[in-house]
């Protein structure tokens, strides 16, 4: 069949062009398939194949743009763990790389990571679609520095952290797990596991 050489071709061209360590990003992989498209003669798919990719770029940077124009009317929500939704305060992304990034200040642009943060954002995401941004949003520059698999590996850990100790935006690791450790000694207790 003509779409399994489609197919393979897509695929060996991606092991000749990236390495272990690269990783190709999704237009890079939908410009390769277009070519594969092209090179077994199926013009119309591509053709058909190209305009899709056109029309959903332009929704995607209609969203986006929309997204940075509520950051900038501080109208954008990010939905927490319990439910509720409270505005997105870009004040708090910047800390949270700037923490991330403590130790590498020489290297690396926060401005640069909260803005880049910022464009994969979208209204009411949760704080857990939010941690992984920033840890995604790192780790696109790794093949660039390895001090960059340092700070995802930071933004990461803290994702952990606020997830299994409840934590909702604190600095304060310590005092977060004394809390949670009282917090779940009591629910343990309640709910009949401890005695």
């Amino acid at each position: 069949h003509v779409l399994d050489n489609v197919a393979e071709f897509v695929l060996k061209t991606i092991e000749l062009k990236y390495d272990d360590t690269a990783i190709p990003d999704v237009e890079a992989v939908q410009d390769i398939v277009e070519i594969g498209l092209m090179k077994y003669d199926l013009y119309d798919v591509a053709k058909a194949y190209i305009l899709y990719r056109a029309e959903h770029h332009k929704l995607r940077d209609r969203k986006k743009q929309e997204t940075l124009q509520k950051i900038a009317r501080k109208k954008l929500f990010v939905t927490k763990r319990n439910g509720d939704k409270v505005l997105f305060d870009p004040e708090v992304l910047y800390r949270d790389f700037e923490i991330a990034c403590k130790g590498f200040e020489d290297l690396v642009d926060v401005g640069i990571l909260v803005e880049r943060c910022e464009n994969n954002m979208f209204d009411g995401m949760t704080v857990a679609d939010l941690g992984a941004a920033k840890v995604l949003t790192v780790r696109a520059y790794i093949e660039k520095d390895s001090t960059y698999s340092t700070i995802a590996t930071r933004l990461a850990t803290r994702n952990l952290y606020d997830e299994v100790f409840d934590a909702n935006d604190s600095v304060n690791i310590n005092k977060d797990y004394r809390a949670s450790f009282v917090r779940n000694i009591k629910r343990s207790v309640k709910d009949g596991r401890l005695i």
